[in-house]
């Protein structure tokens, strides 16, 4: 009954439609897809490409393009049926298309266009470069041309080639078959050791040779900053005209090594001597000298020992003194600088020495001391050194008590106990028993004081710098005094004198740096007692008279530290009367100095610099200087420095 209805109903659409046809009168009709479902009557049709055609499609360069990294994208007798709108060119030489920069094409002529082609747009890459044409019509539809226009702006790397020649001092390198369109503007060749790697590079020019087409250089081994024997590489770089940088391939050569034989033999066991010889030294550019490297631990703190000998062989005598007497494991490297001026490791072994009742003195840093030691002591018991100068017999043998820790024993003496320097003998005893003696030799500067020494003046400690023997008084140089210094300043009044300290650490000021003498206020002005503080400096100061003092650092109230004063602001101003009685009392409470001396404190002293003016019957831990004396026709300072 349904399908009855269903066809009534049809049948009754299709005479209607058939009436209105009949009658003239149009009316929408539904399109029917291939699926029978109905699609909307306003959806538009996709729109047809119309064909684009062009006669030419290509890529160009003049040479003076190339040089500038350019070239030239042209299509002639381009057209479209709706007409062109646009023409864009999209360029790139990658295969992933990572370096692609899209042209709009100027239009030259009717069908003509031109795109100009930086390969600095394209990340300066040279390659095979690809352009695809994309057309725009007027319709705002794009279209894209099958065909491809290509243009080559590859390198050539030609081949890379070094060479050492026989002595192995020079390495020729030379660059051949290599071009970049454009040309070359220059070729560079980087050498370096393979190890160190590129970044430690030397670079060198390259010459052309204009008939050849290639690029030498003639290096120096020696010219090479990279010391070691080894494999080095060698690379050019090609700089184009364009304005690309490019290394080429790498090409490898190897420097030999020195060869020999390394021998380590016991030359003087109660010396602790041993003998480091290399023998059958061969190398093909020579050798200019060879070292031996040995150390005990850590190879950070090895000795260097420079052989002696010609030829083949070289050979040093090294003591075990040198390593604080060490009877641990040796590592010994024979080191060779060919005469290309590299460095080779010839040999290497290692030795421990097998040394008993070894006996052996050390210099600390004081040369008024000794350190005795005995090592692998084979026998049980109290050990003593004996020590005496071979002059005049055992006159001043002298026995000092050991402190022993197992098979070891140690104990310190003073050359200061001997009377005589030169050959000294010191002997061992161990329960009462001789085991060994030994000679060393004591210079006669040594029994003089070096160096720095804390001792006692007039109760106190200070401490003192020697230098053979005699006690430095001024500092200045050995301590690096610099300007604006942290110091402090004692002023002795009943001696006239000025010493100033520097601090030795949490000990305070006790290092005496330097001392002057000065004179201080007369007895109806006194200079005052007491404890101040600097608090500001003058290079030239106005004082009482009036007078002009130099180099002024005030104390207190009108008290200064300055020169001996003149009439007027000149170094031609002083009287000669005055100058001369720097050393006692003369002013009228200033702290007068010679010229040398005020500009001393005046550049070295800080401001707040701690001064205590104090009356005492002691100089001083540096004494009291001399003073200079000038004829009465003198009107200037000699101590001066601004006095030609």
């Amino acid at each position: 009954m349904m399908q009855v209805k269903k066809y009534f109903r049809q049948g009754i659409m299709y005479v209607l439609l058939l009436s209105l046809l009949l009658s003239g009168i149009s009316v929408p009709v539904k399109a029917v897809e291939n699926t029978g479902k109905p699609v909307s009557p306003t959806e538009p049709e996709t729109p047809r490409n119309e064909p684009v055609t062009c006669t030419s499609f290509k890529a160009s360069a003049t040479q003076k393009q190339l040089a500038q990294g350019k070239f030239v994208v042209t299509a002639r007798g381009l057209s479209c049926e709706s007409g062109i709108k646009e023409v864009r060119v999209q360029v790139y030489s990658k295969a992933d298309k990572s370096n692609s920069y899209t042209y709009t094409a100027t239009k030259k002529d009717s069908g003509y266009y031109r795109v100009a082609v930086d390969i600095s747009r394209h990340k300066s890459q040279l390659g095979q470069y690809k352009a695809r044409l994309v057309v725009i019509d007027k319709k705002g539809k794009k279209q894209a041309l099958s065909e491809l226009a290509t243009y080559d702006f590859s390198l050539d790397k030609g081949t890379t080639q070094a060479k050492l020649n026989k002595t192995e001092k020079k390495v020729s390198l030379n660059l051949s078959g290599a071009s970049v369109p454009g040309g070359i503007d220059k070729v560079e060749f980087a050498v370096y050791a393979k190890e160190d790697g590129a970044k430690k590079a030397d670079v060198f020019p390259a010459a052309l040779n204009e008939e050849t087409g290639e690029y030498t250089a003639s290096v120096a081994l020696s010219k090479l900053s990279a010391d070691a024997a080894g494999t080095y590489v060698a690379r050019a770089k090609v700089y184009a005209a364009c304005g690309v940088v490019k290394s080429l391939n790498a090409k490898e050569f190897v420097v030999s090594d020195c060869s020999g034989k390394l021998s380590i033999k016991v030359l003087d066991e109660d010396a602790g001597t041993y003998r480091l010889k290399v023998s059958s030294l061969a190398s093909p550019s020579g050798i200019k000298k060879v070292q031996f490297k040995v150390w005990t631990g850590s190879e950070k703190d090895a000795v260097l020992y420079d052989a002696k000998g010609s030829g083949d062989a070289r050979a040093y005598t090294m003591k075990l003194t040198d390593f604080n007497g060490s009877l641990s494991k040796y590592h010994v490297q024979v080191l060779a600088v060919m005469g290309n001026g590299k460095t080779s490791t010839v040999a290497s072994d290692t030795f421990r020495p097998g040394l008993t009742d070894y006996l052996y003195v050390l210099k600390p840093e004081k040369n008024t001391a000794r350190n005795i030691y005995m090592k692998k002591i084979s026998v049980k018991g109290n050990v003593t050194f004996k020590v005496w100068s071979d002059k005049n017999g055992k006159d001043d043998l002298k026995s000092y008590k050991a402190s022993r820790s197992g098979d070891t024993a140690k104990v310190s003496f003073k050359t200061s106990d001997l009377k005589n320097s030169g050959k000294v003998y010191v002997a061992a005893y161990v329960g009462g028993k001789e085991i060994k003696t030994i000679s060393i030799t004591i210079p006669a500067s040594d029994m003089k004081k070096n160096g720095w020494y804390y001792e006692k003046y007039k109760g106190t400690v200070y401490k003192f710098y020697y230098k053979n023997g005699s006690k430095v008084k001024d500092l200045t140089k050995i301590l690096k005094i610099g300007a604006n210094e942290k110091l402090y300043i004692e002023v002795n009044r009943r001696h006239c004198t000025v010493t100033v300290f520097a601090k030795d650490g949490k000990n305070g000021y006790i290092i005496p740096v330097i001392a002057f003498a000065c004179s201080v206020g007369k007895a109806g002005t006194p200079t005052p007692r007491g404890t101040y503080y600097t608090d500001r400096k003058h290079r030239w100061k106005g004082l009482m008279g009036p007078s002009w003092g130099q180099y002024a650092t005030h104390v207190v109230g009108g008290i200064y530290f300055h020169s001996v004063a003149g009439s007027t602001r000149s170094v031609h101003n002083i009287k000669a009367s005055n100058y001369n009685m720097l050393g006692r009392p003369a002013s009228h409470g200033c702290i007068r100095l010679c010229v040398r001396d005020a500009k001393w404190i005046y550049d070295h002293c800080a401001l707040k610099t701690k001064v205590k003016i104090f009356d005492s019957s002691y100089k001083g831990p540096l004494g009291k200087p001399k003073t200079i004396k000038i004829s009465g026709s003198t009107n200037y300072d000699p101590t001066d420095p601004a006095v030609r």
